[in-house]
């Protein structure tokens, strides 16, 4: 059995165990999953285990993988921020995937580059300078998009006109039904024209994956949806909570 499976498995379960323990011996009718007490605040990291070996091999076994999987990144990421940051290979998560214990909160949040990390830890344990990351960052995305006449509540769609991208063009009608509607700024950016991802790298890069298509960004809040989107009334939600 692979060790370092035994030891991710024992660390997610070993901690889940204590919490749980804790809360139901302190409040075993009112049990709240969430809750975390007086729990010293850290972050578990999980690689997935597929992507270790990455740099040195391509194909479909690679798919989400990228540098924020790298030991030395995020060795420069546990001294940016407050909270205590641990890193492990799991075969448990498909994505990366960051469990924060946090002065009174516990969860488990999907994370695919510094700011998304940065974001989870503000919410979850409240880690000042993580928060203070993402504000910052929040901020100079805005900025930047308004240089190009862009409002930091538009949706942004990064998609690509490659024959390769079978979820481009449903997405793309879903994002037309949206203009249809009213009331709702978009920005369309083509993976294949320069000058539109020079706005792509220049701006949103803290938030988007870049090389997946398609993606839909709110630089207002820094929060992007990528994958096949078909229905509307999903893509008019992500577009309201990018108001709010």
């Amino acid at each position: 059995m692979d060790v370092k499976l035994v030891v991710s498995a024992v660390l997610v379960f070993g901690v889940l165990a204590f919490i749980l323990g804790q809360s139901m011996a302190s409040e075993r009718e009112a049990f709240d999953f969430t809750s975390c007490g007086g729990c010293v605040p850290a972050a578990y990291y999980l690689v997935p285990q597929r992507c270790i070996d990455c740099a040195l091999e391509v194909g479909t076994n690679c798919v989400d993988c990228n540098t924020y999987y790298n030991i030395d990144m995020l060795r420069t990421m546990d001294v940016e921020f407050d909270t205590p940051l641990f890193w492990y290979p799991s075969s448990l998560v498909d994505k990366a995937s960051v469990f924060v214990v946090g002065g009174k909160n516990v969860d488990l949040a999907v994370v695919n580059n510094k700011f998304n990390l940065a974001a989870a830890l503000c919410r979850i344990a409240d880690d000042a300078r993580a928060c203070g990351a993402f504000d910052a960052e929040i901020t100079r995305a805005s900025r930047c998009v308004e240089k190009y006449g862009i409002s930091p509540d538009t949706i942004v769609l990064h998609y690509s006109t490659s024959e390769t991208c079978s979820h481009c063009d449903r997405t793309m009608m879903t994002v037309v039904e949206l203009e249809e509607l009213g009331g709702y700024s978009t920005f369309w950016i083509d993976h294949e024209n320069q000058s539109q991802m020079r706005i792509l790298n220049e701006c949103l890069s803290a938030f988007t994956t870049k090389d997946y298509v398609p993606e839909v960004i709110c630089p207002r809040k820094g929060t992007s949806i990528v994958g096949r989107m078909p229905y509307v009334k999903d893509l008019r939600n992500f577009a309201e909570s990018c108001r709010e």
